[in-house]
């Protein structure tokens, strides 16, 4: 399965949802690999620093992209392609090839404006491909409570895109999963056990399974159990630095 991650505007968590999305698959034992075809290769020098194991490729040329997924959709279960922003000729080689296409998108009307201009492109590619990529919008920086996420979801569904039940909104957490100063990128749930940790972490992975629900047939609580695990793990630490402390 070939999974592209685009959008015609950029800033809007595609590569939050690459990194992680190729990080999840693995966790749920599929074995999945991120192409990175931005120029700034951003999400492979991410997932690199989070989980050195899992394989990352730069191909951001559109002849090696059909050529390279072509070849890569044979040694992996998932191939998820991380695009760069806009609708060129890499990103149109990336549609395709691709199966599934995820448009994160934010609920700002330049956000609505970049979602309605890349529709006749996805659709074109659709009816060329006998409806392939199966396409799914992702509200992102979102809350259904407001107007304007209402409006994405209403604006999305008229253009003939699926949209996700599951949204991703705002959180700090997020852009210090990507790295600080001090710190070098990670996964989500790589960042500890607090509680907006946890809770960010069950946000994607919620999507993930709406998404992929065949991925995490065996283990859907994978990520939950991660998460407590760490935990729990956590409180283990300080109590045995508590015993360090009050034996010295």
């Amino acid at each position: 399965m070939i999974i592209g991650i685009a959008n015609a505007k950029g800033g809007v968590g595609k590569t939050t949802v690459a990194v992680h999305l190729t990080s999840w698959l693995n966790e749920h034992r599929w074995k999945a690999c991120l192409v990175d075809s931005d120029f700034q290769c951003l999400s492979s020098r991410w997932l690199e620093s989070a989980n050195p194991t899992i394989p990352t490729y730069v191909i951001n040329s559109p002849e090696q992209i059909v050529i390279e997924l072509s070849n890569l959709s044979g040694q992996f279960d998932a191939v998820v392609v991380d695009a760069p922003g806009g609708l060129g000729e890499i990103t149109g080689a990336i549609l395709s090839q691709a199966d599934a296409l995820l448009i994160p998108t934010g609920p700002s009307n330049l956000d609505i404006l970049a979602l309605d201009w890349a529709t006749s492109t996805v659709h074109e590619v659709q009816r060329l491909r006998n409806g392939l990529p199966q396409t799914a919008i992702i509200p992102v920086q979102a809350d259904p409570r407001r107007l304007t996420t209402r409006n994405l979801i209403a604006k999305a569904r008229g253009l003939g895109f699926g949209v996700t039940q599951s949204v991703v909104p705002y959180r700090e957490i997020y852009a210090q999963a990507a790295g600080l100063a001090n710190r070098p990128p990670s996964l989500l749930w790589q960042l500890g056990t607090s509680r907006r940790v946890r809770q960010a972490s069950l946000e994607l992975d919620s999507l993930f399974q709406e998404v992929f629900p065949e991925a995490c047939e065996d283990d859907p609580n994978r990520i939950a159990k991660l998460v407590s695990r760490n935990r729990k793990t956590k409180q283990t630490e300080n109590n045995n630095d508590q015993k360090l402390a009050a034996n010295s």
